[in-house]
């Protein structure tokens, strides 16, 4: 019996929530990030917000050279936020490739308002091959690792106020992301 009321108290915790979540998003949901590559000579994107969950991509299956992160809204809080991760992915849902997680962290700016900047935080699956490391993304031969190509200067913990990278073995398609 005991148990049968925990759980009914989690699932009216947990409906809670969800209300409380409904009524925020009334308000504008912030944008924790903008994902975007050139079309036409033209840049284009599409916002990220701070609602958890799997988002397809508008652009799947459109391999772009070159993709950039860039901030999205600018926070007044009086406290950090907190700090938020979105992993990129190649492929489905279903049978997913990991390409990246970007870690997104607030910092102030100089009118004290709350920033995001982003770490890439890219963990390439790797064996041993005898005495060497062997990388398992490889195409044809050359392992596929992210370059950040921008000139922006990381601060002092590793964070990036806007990144461009790309692969280094050719395009990258963004297929999907989760936002954590």
């Amino acid at each position: 019996m005991g148990f049968l009321l925990g759980a009914v108290a989690l699932f009216l915790i947990g409906f809670g929530s969800a209300t409380f979540a409904d009524e925020e998003d009334e308000k504008e949901t912030p944008v924790i990030m903008v994902l975007e590559h050139t079309e036409g000579g033209k840049q284009v994107g599409v916002n990220i917000e701070a609602i958890r969950g799997v988002f397809l991509s508008p652009y799947r299956g459109k391999p772009q050279r070159k993709w950039a992160i860039r901030p999205g809204h600018t926070l007044g809080a009086a406290s950090r936020p907190a700090s938020q991760v979105v992993e990129l992915y190649k492929g489905t849902p279903r049978e997913p490739i990991l390409i990246v997680r970007v870690v997104i962290k607030y910092f102030r700016n100089g009118e004290g308002n709350w920033v995001p900047h982003f770490l890439l935080d890219q963990e390439p699956l790797v064996v041993r091959a005898g005495k060497r490391w062997k990388p398992l993304t490889t195409i044809q031969g050359v392992p596929s690792l992210l370059v950040i190509t921008g000139n922006t200067l990381a601060n002092a913990e590793g964070f990036y106020p806007k990144i461009d990278f790309e692969l280094s073995t050719g395009p990258l398609a963004i297929d999907f992301w989760i936002v954590k």
